[in-house]
């Protein structure tokens, strides 16, 4: 059998063309006045049933479905072909099933459109950036950078913990990002492992602004109400307060702790550990990890304060203060003329070689 629209030799029994995922017609519908190069979810005025786009698959006359990526409780993640861009891109639907209950449906429509609105507001190579967004027989949709790599949470699942250098390298590379976002007064409120996707060269982005909000007072959610991960969450977050940038600063050093020392802050519960988090926040990374630098762990512990007047007041304070280590995360030598420890270690053995060679 030959696809009527691009020529492809196709197995018989196949409903889509794998080269150009044109949909395969019967013989009874090529006696219609159907076109040949309608996509299965534009012939038709039912939303396609996106949880069975498979490869080959169109959805719309610009995409080609390549891969099913995810599944998240706002949406389903595909990885398309972009006809007009001529690229692979990240394609994001909502689920048709989260639309059924109308007020929730109302709530995930403006959740999608609030992504999609501040990931646009944020131009920096550490942020996602979206390329189109659109509606397909009442599927909303937008497409952004396919990355050909894993997020940061699989990478953990795999390797439990990194080299200090490799997770301060990730780690600034989102602090670059969320410097970014919070100069434009975006909050990101659900920064966690599974929201940083990483390429082969460990190029961090910055990925899901669902649950984002803006410094102008415009909410999604109702007062007092708990939205973001545990596992990441500031506590004041999880009390249901108000929430600026440094609920995102508080992630992030979660991260960075996480990163260094495996997901092992306690062997409890997701919520009795953020409950312990509340109060006294994580153990010393230095006690988990004693290998990890004095002045890196300051920055953790700084970073994680369950108060949020202790830790860095902005993200360009926690900036200035990265910039204060090496890559190894050892303090560099201050304009005071004072040295590191790891400097002053290097320089006591260069000693001992020139006495050793002296002698």
């Amino acid at each position: 059998m030959v696809c009527a629209a691009c020529g492809f030799q196709i197995s018989e029994g196949s409903a889509f063309c794998p080269k150009c995922g044109q949909r395969v017609l019967t013989p009874d519908e090529s006696h219609t006045n159907l076109p040949i190069n309608v996509s299965p979810a534009a012939s038709s005025d039912v939303p396609p049933d996106i949880g069975r786009l498979h490869p080959g698959s169109a959805f719309g006359p610009r995409y080609r479905i390549l891969q099913r990526l995810g599944q998240g409780g706002m949406g389903i993640v595909f990885k398309a072909f972009d006809d007009e861009l001529g690229i692979p891109v990240a394609l994001k639907l909502i689920r048709p099933e989260a639309m059924t209950d109308p007020e929730a449906a109302l709530q995930m429509e403006r959740r999608f459109k609030r992504e999609l609105v501040l990931a646009r507001q944020v131009t920096h190579k550490n942020v996602v950036r979206i390329h189109d967004l659109g509606e397909l027989n009442g599927i909303k949709y937008f497409t952004m950078p396919f990355i050909e790599g894993r997020d940061l949470g699989a990478l953990l699942t795999v390797e439990g913990k990194l080299p200090v250098a490799r997770a301060l390298h990730i780690a600034r590379q989102v602090t670059y990002g969320l410097a970014a976002a919070h100069e434009v007064g975006v909050v990101h409120r659900d920064l966690k492992p599974e929201n940083v996707m990483l390429d082969a060269d460990d190029t961090a982005v910055i990925m899901d602004f669902g649950l984002a909000r803006t410094n102008d007072g415009t909410h999604l959610t109702k007062t007092g109400a708990v939205m973001g991960t545990l596992s990441y969450m500031a506590p004041e977050q999880a009390r249901g307060a108000d929430v600026d940038h440094r609920a995102d600063i508080y992630a992030w050093g979660l991260m960075l702790y996480d990163m260094v020392a495996g997901r092992r802050r306690s062997g409890r519960d997701p919520m009795s550990e953020m409950l312990a988090r509340m109060q006294d926040g994580p153990p010393p990374i230095r006690t988990v990890e004693p290998h990890v630098p004095e002045a890196l762990g300051a920055i953790i512990a700084r970073s994680t304060d369950p108060n949020p007047d202790r830790r860095f007041a902005t993200t360009k304070d926690l900036l200035t203060a990265l910039k204060g280590l090496d890559a190894e995360g050892f303090a560099l030598p201050t304009a005071g003329g004072a040295v590191s420890r790891r400097n002053l270690v290097l320089g006591a053995v260069l000693a001992l070689v020139i006495v050793a060679a002296g002698g």
